[in-house]
């Protein structure tokens, strides 16, 4: 009688439980810009669709035409030889202002992004990547 307690206790744990993980959802795409470089951006959305998880990065090929990420060079993709914050660390702000977003965000007709705590880290044209993001967010769901 203890066993059959037992197993119908634990039936009735799992029964109850909800399980988070099978309401994520993630997706990975490639957004091709007209250079032929590629926005990579990857997705992972919780249960009410909002994203808990997001990776932006962008192709490159540097100097020697090696093929890297501008993540990967960090601070020799060089735009803080000219006084700007690097494009990597503004696009990390980025990706932490949509965490718990829909990643819906809008930009102005230069391509900067309206909502001001984006822009307070983020001052880099953005239109391309506000579009990859929203096509990894709609692949996920």
């Amino acid at each position: 009688m203890k066993k059959l307690s037992a197993l119908l206790l634990a039936i009735a744990l799992v029964g109850c439980s909800s399980n988070t993980e099978s309401e994520v959802k993630t997706a990975s795409i490639e957004h091709e810009l007209e250079s032929g470089e590629k926005i990579l951006v990857d997705v992972e959305l919780d249960g009410e669709g909002l994203i808990s998880k997001i990776s932006i990065d962008e192709t490159y090929k540097d100097n020697a035409g090696n093929a890297t990420t501008k993540k990967e060079i960090k601070e020799d993709y060089g735009m803080s030889k000219t006084g700007k914050v690097e494009w990597y660390k503004q696009i990390e702000s980025l990706e932490e202002n949509l965490i718990g977003t829909d990643g819906r965000f809008e930009v102005d007709a230069e391509g900067h992004a309206t909502d001001e705590d984006i822009l307070a880290g983020c001052t880099i044209g953005l239109t391309d990547i506000e579009k990859a993001v929203e096509e990894a967010v709609a692949a996920a769901k």
